[in-house]
């Protein structure tokens, strides 16, 4: 089953009918854990956020924004995507490498 998300189709493993709410980016208020890699988003830090809805049951979704970006781009040309849940490496951060370098 697909769900729309924004402007993106999602497949999602539910049976019945879902409905996802408009991606969006929040700050961090308090420390959250990143549903594709499984690391620490911390106070401060931006994260991207939906929401599912399943016949009473309700999800939310929080990723690194280069989390959310790696996912897109991986599916880039291929349409919606799925990912098991904390089962992706983060991605490096462009800053991060700058300073390395």
């Amino acid at each position: 089953m697909w769900a729309e998300i924004g402007s993106e189709l999602w497949r999602v493993s539910w049976s019945r009918d879902v409905y996802c709410t408009e991606l969006e980016t929040h700050k961090a208020r308090k420390p959250h854990r990143c549903m594709s890699c499984g690391e620490s988003i911390n106070v401060g830090e931006a994260y991207r956020r939906w929401r599912c809805y399943d016949s009473g049951d309700a999800g939310t979704v929080k990723m690194h924004p280069e989390c959310h970006a790696a996912h897109c781009a991986c599916a880039e040309g291929c349409g919606p995507w799925e990912f098991e849940p904390f089962g992706q490496p983060r991605p490096e951060l462009e800053s991060k490498r700058e300073e390395i370098e």
